[in-house]
């Protein structure tokens, strides 16, 4: 079974996200050394005002991974995090976050299909509260995602010789 560690990170500031055209955002991609270990890894990455996200996937774990990163620090622990794409259903389901609030972890569970709605849609919607209990909504723009998620995935399959 092909399995890849895959980081999602996403980046926040206070900065009117209102005030910058999405739809123009592209992402890129690049193949980079595993600071961790003797692999590969593949990197897929979107900046647009305040939000940055980054798609990584290694040749080595063969496991994978979604996490989001955020300025804005969280509740540590478990929380219900909510999210759609494009139009689609808004769906909530218990995320971990790291201890010091500033990252959320996708459950094992939802990563596949997460990724592959990542290569496909437009738009990814993030609602999270923050540290007072208001929600914030982290838009993440997707366009030019899937071919450089691809890219970035086959330097890893390129490695692990499949």
């Amino acid at each position: 079974m092909r399995m890849l560690t895959l980081v999602l990170a996403t980046y926040m500031t206070s900065a009117a996200l209102a005030e910058v055209d999405l739809r123009t955002v592209r992402w890129d991609a690049a193949r980079e050394g595993d600071p961790f270990g003797s692999g590969i890894i593949g990197v897929a990455r979107v900046q647009a005002d305040g939000v940055s996200a980054m798609v990584r996937c290694s040749s080595s774990p063969d496991r994978v991974e979604v996490r989001f990163f955020l300025d804005r620090a969280l509740v540590s622990g478990t929380a219900a995090v909510a999210w759609r794409f494009d139009t689609g259903e808004r769906r909530t389901m218990a995320w971990t976050k790291s201890p010091n609030g500033h990252s959320l972890v996708v459950p094992r569970e939802l990563q596949g299909s997460f990724v592959e709605q990542l290569r496909r849609e437009d738009m990814l919607y993030l609602y999270v509260g923050d540290l007072n209990g208001a929600e914030q909504e982290v838009i993440v723009p997707l366009r030019g995602s899937s071919a450089a998620i691809s890219r970035a995935l086959g330097w890893c399959d390129e490695a692990r010789g499949t």
